[in-house]
């Protein structure tokens, strides 16, 4: 995108391109973290302890903020 030109038919053609590609891949993964939580849920298990995490805190050291925000705690 940085080598097109700012609202050439190009430039519109390889947003789209990338913004359908970022729309897969969130689909994918709300899929995949879906059925996780189905199968922890309600297939296998029948007592669930849930904790409480600082995320915010996480995403200040640079070593894991791209991991916890790609984890999906938020979920």
């Amino acid at each position: 995108m940085a080598r097109k030109v700012k609202g050439s038919n190009r430039y519109k053609k390889r947003k789209l391109r990338i913004s359908k590609r970022h729309r897969r891949i969130t689909n994918i993964r709300k899929d995949a973290n879906q059925k996780a939580t189905t199968l922890i849920m309600c297939k296998n298990h029948a007592v669930i302890a849930l904790e409480d995490l600082k995320t915010s805190g996480m995403l200040k050291n640079h070593r894991l903020a791209g991991a916890v925000s790609d984890a999906n705690f938020y979920e």
